[in-house]
């Protein structure tokens, strides 16, 4: 092997470990959260100023659930990649596991780092080339770090200073990433971008991180000298929602079929309506959705009737209880989204369909206005617009009747995921013959693979055990095991080595099999 094909592999490798979904256009993101156009004027010079202006600095945007920091930080993020100055970003999100772990963190952005330069690029696959482990997970995190980043920084900084660049780094959601445990490694990772910033070896450059005002937060964050704080209600967002409004409200009014009249809704109506969503995007954008829902015949009035129950615009909570209640699936409904929110894996509505062994589309259709539900036909996955969504279910004394709890979801998946696996594997399932033969010597590898080897079921077969290590015991779901432990074993290690999985399965192998001891 060539020095340049060895390079070519190490960083093929480091690709593979990368959450490419975390980056800031990632189309598992879609719909983006971003910032009207007119909208957030305010807010967003004044990181453009602290940007341009300051030095090394951590730019740090809090606000409450729903205020709008993701919509921020994407716009931000996008604006910063026009121009060249974006680094890197990592949005954290508690609705997609892998997105809320800092496991793969140090490899996703010395990744997006290669990619902005080949000079920081060719570092990085050098150090992987001289030390082949240095991704693996035992190593230590502060090594990986140095080698990864904190070289490839050090080695653009003449590049950077020349070009007269402020190079930026974005991380959304810093509050999602490993929510509920140990502040640990969320401190880790901002004392290794401290360590970065203070560097005198490394040209100026920004870390922009967004978070709920938590303690933990706030704590991990407290360099007074290093952080620039910023809140986002400090910059009043009533003329941003009204404009929002006001747009959306013309656009259900230019949809032919509402035939809806110019003067609706009043001015009056409309200001009721931005008085009472206190200043929360999530609840203006869920109740236009919850508009664009009704019959075209129901639209004036059911606005009127939201008006009058101040609750329903103003709280979140009674939101997305209408939504559930009024879908006339209630009771399923609630478990098909708690299941969703604890996926691994974003699905597609037709894989979501064959994973669960029932058509999700006419359940999730009847509550669009709080769970983004794609056209027909269309591979893009089914997910929640915020993660308030999440909040809401998973906490028994909000949700109330409606309550599914999580650790029953994944006992659920888990069961789902056996049920799936116990028809289609079997020996050499893709009815390759030759079991000596490489992957790269069968034609049409992929192609036959996927065929066999359908969406849903690459899910179960990679995801079924950590759906089992955050489940109860349960009679259905240990029978099943036992079954499928004596029947299909080996087909699973089968399948697991011919969708790329095998050492991400037998990880999942060893935490499972201490989770049952």
């Amino acid at each position: 092997m060539t020095d340049q094909a060895r390079l070519d592999t190490q960083w093929q490798k480091l690709g593979e470990t990368c959450i490419h979904s975390a980056q800031f256009d990632s189309h598992e993101r879609r719909p983006f959260s971003q910032c009207l156009p007119g909208t957030r004027g305010h807010l967003l010079n004044t990181l453009r100023t602290a940007i341009r202006t300051q030095t090394k600095k951590i730019i740090w945007l809090s606000g409450e659930s729903g205020s709008g920091k993701s919509a921020v930080a994407h716009t931000l993020a996008q604006e910063l990649h026009a121009s060249g100055a974006l680094a890197a970003s990592f949005f954290f999100s508690r609705r997609h596991p892998l997105r809320s772990k800092s496991d793969n963190f140090i490899s996703t952005i010395a990744y997006q780092l290669g990619l902005h330069h080949r000079h920081a690029k060719e570092i990085i696959t050098n150090a992987l080339a001289d030390d082949p482990f240095l991704l693996r997970p035992e190593r230590s995190r502060t090594e990986q770090f140095t080698r990864l980043v904190l070289e490839p920084l050090r080695a653009l900084r003449l590049i950077w200073k020349d070009a007269g660049k402020v190079a930026v780094m974005l991380f959304d959601a810093l509050d999602e990433c490993e929510p509920g445990e140990s502040n640990d490694s969320l401190r880790e990772l901002v004392d290794f971008f401290v360590k970065a910033l203070q560097d005198e070896g490394i040209a100026n450059f920004h870390v922009v991180v967004t978070s709920r005002p938590y303690s933990h937060i706030q704590d991990v964050l407290a360099r007074p000298t290093l952080v620039l704080p910023y809140v986002m209600d400090d910059f009043d967002a009533r003329d941003d929602i009204e404009l929002y409004l006001e747009t959306s409200f013309n656009d259900l009014r230019c949809i032919p079929h509402f035939s809806l009249p110019k003067s609706w809704p009043s001015n009056a109506e409309l200001q009721l309506l931005v008085d009472r969503v206190s200043r929360r995007f999530i609840v203006a954008s869920t109740v236009i959705r919850l508009l664009k829902q009704k019959r075209p015949s129901d639209v004036r009035r059911f606005l009127a009737t939201l008006l009058q129950t101040q609750q329903l615009t103003s709280n979140i909570d009674e939101l997305y209880r209408h939504v559930i209640n009024s879908s006339g699936h209630s009771s399923t409904g609630t478990s098909l989204l708690v299941c969703i929110l604890s996926l691994y894996q974003p699905l597609s509505v037709h894989d979501l369909s064959s994973l669960v062994q029932y058509d999700v589309r006419p359940i999730l259709d009847s509550m669009a206005a709080i769970v983004y539900v794609p056209r027909d036909g269309s591979n893009e996955p089914v997910t929640t617009y915020h993660t308030s969504l999440r909040d809401f279910l998973w906490d028994k004394s909000r949700t109330q009747a409606l309550y599914s709890s999580p650790a029953a979801a994944h006992c659920s998946l888990t069961t789902i995921c056996l049920e799936l696996m116990d028809g289609p594997l079997t020996k050499d399932i893709c009815d390759f013959g030759d079991a000596s033969r490489l992957h790269t010597e069968i034609e049409e590898f992929a192609a036959k693979r996927d065929e066999k080897i359908y969406p849903a079921l690459a899910y179960a077969a990679r995801f079924w055990l950590h759906h089992l290590c955050e489940s109860p015991p349960d009679r259905r779901m240990q029978y099943l095991l036992s079954l499928f432990v004596k029947e299909h074993m080996l087909h699973w290690i089968e399948v697991a080595s011919l969708t790329g999985v095998f050492g991400h399965c037998i990880a999942a192998l060893f935490r499972a099999l201490s989770h049952i001891k």
